[in-house]
């Protein structure tokens, strides 16, 4: 059986676990929790040097070269992606072998992943999920926590707006429903985790920013209808699930609510 590594709250592990539980392979899930250093252990470095998630080992592959326990280990989930689908002829999520226009779109899509849309984790995820977790450590000592200012939040929704215009720009102008065609693709699956976050968790539905009032060029509804169909695909609300229960932990802080010394938490 496939082994696959990875964390629920971790965005292309969502992407990989959506697409096995799409397409009905068995996988066996060894949650790596990279916060507390696990990517780090020799263990997993020795098995992944890449030191990411997620990761398989395919046992029905043999690599001699490497140390997988017996498999062909590999990580990065687009790689992972691309293999598992051309390996059991997943053409419906990766049609290689008879479209060669929107295997590129997808290419043109993982190419630039890291530097675009990904960005919505390392610039926007990670530092509300930071506050988070600082808010909830604070306010189990009865510390009072200092609201965001308007400034921070300003800049936030800034970036916000920014990642998500340029994935409609770039991706979602071709008048097709998806970013390769009027199907959902791996390139769609890879996507939607980084996006669709900023609602699950933050609560912001992208309606929240207007530059300069200019409605016609801030216009995401694209993008918007993207998500909502996205959402419609089997097992959305399963995998996704954690990122619910985080989200419902955010707003809770978020909305401000009162600790043991009686101290406001800061409303995010």
């Amino acid at each position: 059986m496939l082994r696959l590594y990875g964390h629920y709250v971790s965005q292309p592990s969502r992407s990989l676990i959506w697409l096995l539980k799409l397409q009905g392979l068995p996988f066996e899930f060894h949650n790596i929790d990279p916060t507390t250093g696990a990517i780090q252990k020799s263990d997993y470095a020795s098995r992944f040097p890449t030191r990411l998630i997620p990761a398989i080992v395919d046992p029905n592959d043999a690599d001699v070269n490497n140390n997988s326990g017996g498999g062909f280990a590999l990580s990065e989930a687009s790689a992972i992606m691309i293999y598992l689908c051309r390996k059991h002829k997943w053409d419906e999520w990766y049609p290689y072998s008879n479209d060669d226009d929107d295997v590129a779109r997808i290419h043109e899509y993982f190419s630039s992943h890291n530097e675009s849309t990904r960005t919505m984790t390392r610039k926007v995820f990670r530092p509300a999920l930071n506050r988070l977790l600082f808010s909830m450590k604070n306010q189990k000592k009865g510390k009072k926590i200092e609201e965001w200012n308007d400034e921070e939040k300003a800049a936030l929704q800034h970036t916000m707006f920014i990642v998500a215009k340029r994935f409609q720009d770039c991706f979602l102008h071709r008048g097709t429903k998806y970013i390769a065609g009027d199907t959902p693709t791996i390139a769609d699956l890879l996507a939607y985790p980084e996006l669709a976050q900023v609602p699950q968790v933050l609560g912001y539905d992208y309606h929240f920013y207007s530059h300069n009032n200019n409605k016609d060029n801030d216009d995401l509804s694209r993008l918007r209808q993207w998500l909502d169909a996205m959402s419609q695909l089997p097992h959305h609300d399963d995998v996704h699930l954690s990122v619910y229960k985080l989200g419902e932990m955010f707003q809770k802080v978020s909305a401000g609510t009162v600790n043991s010394s009686g101290d406001r938490t800061s409303k995010l």
